[in-house]
């Protein structure tokens, strides 16, 4: 099974960061739902960029 959320990474930006967990099914949903029994294991990071710093990257670029 896949997963994935958004994390903020900066208190004061629109940086964000996806990271994609992994999750062995075949294992008991007792034992999925406790927190502490680390089943589950990063696969992947996905760097996101916002729109407004896409538009501004595209202006500069035009620009310049």
């Amino acid at each position: 099974m896949l997963w994935s959320d958004a994390t903020q990474l900066t208190a004061f930006g629109t940086a964000k960061l996806w990271p994609l967990y992994i999750y062995m099914g075949n294992e008991s949903k007792y034992m999925r739902c406790q927190p502490l029994a680390n089943l589950c294991s990063h696969a992947a990071y996905f760097h996101t960029v916002s729109l407004f710093d896409s538009v501004l990257m595209v202006y500069n670029y035009v620009l310049k």
